[in-house]
């Protein structure tokens, strides 16, 4: 019913996301059901959204997803974040060369996009059970793309929402990462 639509382009991803982690957060100091219904339906609006050619968008969802996975326990909100982490996240990473650790395309190998990839992976990764058979590719996704960008911090921050709120994910369970 939304009067809105991206016509599949994937920008809806971000603005979806970004709503329901907020009212997800909210739900989870205020306990009132009115929020989780509403982080529910953010979810299962971006399950079935396709996944599309800009990897952040993608990530987006993988965010929200896992997010929601992680209050509710329900498998099918990490099993969607799991499918476009791994389809529509990680493919664009480059694994070899002077530019390992970063995202292929120009838009999204700049530090701003960086860290909002960072951002769902480490949510995912966070809430991946330690015996799924693809949180080490997770883990090991997550360890080049910070290889990548740390030394752009002797720089300053760019993008200090998403850069914080992926390293803060990240130091909060880094026994478990």
């Amino acid at each position: 019913g939304w009067l809105i639509d991206d016509l599949d382009d994937g920008g809806l991803q971000f603005d979806n996301a970004l709503a329901g982690v907020a009212v997800l957060h909210l739900y989870e100091k205020t306990q009132n059901p009115d929020y989780l219904k509403a982080v529910q339906r953010s979810a299962d609006w971006a399950m079935p959204r396709r996944i599309v050619t800009n990897w952040n968008y993608n990530s987006f969802s993988v965010y929200l997803l896992a997010e929601a996975y992680r209050v509710t326990g329900d498998l099918r909100y990490l099993e969607s974040a799991q499918e476009k982490a791994l389809l529509g996240v990680l493919p664009g990473q480059l694994k070899a060369g002077p530019q390992t650790g970063r995202w292929a395309d120009p838009h999204n190998a700049r530090p701003a996009y960086h860290y909002i990839m960072i951002r769902g992976l480490a949510a995912l990764a966070k809430v991946t059970p330690q015996e799924h058979p693809d949180r080490k590719q997770l883990i090991d996704a997550l360890k080049l793309a910070l290889q990548a960008r740390n030394p752009d911090f002797k720089k300053g921050i760019l993008n200090t929402d998403s850069t914080i709120e992926a390293l803060t994910l990240i130091q909060m369970d880094r026994d478990g990462l």
